[in-house]
């Protein structure tokens, strides 16, 4: 059987007045001969490569050697970049029947709805049902509270609190609830200490 003979020979490089030193091992631990002529006489003219032209072009236009961001073509100068705003619109969508987490339960003898909130970790009266607990004679207490809102930012609050039984399928549930009098137009919420 023939053994396949590299077409490569390796022809050793020879040249007049060098001093060859014995082989030494770079860090790489390939071979290199240490004070060999650098000569820096390499025709340009003769190249391996064959010359490229730069294939960068600008996305924008096309101008050749530059990209979009850079080009001088594309990019303006920061004072022409103004924005001028002549007409917007806004569309609004309301919906009463809203689809939030509502759980109805029997208050005082009568229906309410409130929203079930994972979020909160107290129940809030919201200001009908502030109302209604206040028109039934309900005691309520004053508290100074630090209430912290869904941005994170602390607020610092006078609340009025009290303690309300709630009929849920016929089972009676005692939830603390906080109202905040000068809130209007918010609903109740019950928190985690509910659910």
């Amino acid at each position: 059987m023939k053994k396949h003979v590299s077409a490569f020979v390796k022809k050793p490089f020879f040249k007049e007045n060098v001093v060859f030193h014995p082989e030494r091992k770079c860090k790489t631990s390939h071979p290199r001969e240490v004070n060999q002529p650098r000569s820096n006489d390499f025709d340009k003219s003769v190249s391996s490569r064959p010359e490229r032209k730069s294939s960068i072009r600008c996305y924008g236009c096309g101008y050749p050697g530059f990209i979009q961001s850079k080009c001088p073509k594309c990019t303006k100068p920061k004072e022409e970049l103004k924005t001028v705003v002549q007409s917007i619109k806004l569309y609004v969508a309301e919906s009463p029947d809203s689809p939030s987490s509502s759980i109805c339960l029997t208050v005082c003898g009568r229906d309410a709805a409130f929203c079930a909130e994972t979020g909160a970790s107290n129940s809030i009266a919201g200001e009908e049902f502030f109302k209604l607990l206040r028109d039934h004679k309900f005691r309520f207490y004053k508290r100074d509270i630090t209430m912290v809102l869904a941005d994170g930012k602390e607020r610092n609050v006078e609340a009025l609190t009290t303690t309300v039984n709630l009929n849920v399928e016929g089972k009676i549930v005692r939830v603390k609830f906080i109202a905040l009098p000068e809130a209007k137009g918010n609903r109740t919420l019950l928190g985690t200490d509910f659910l």
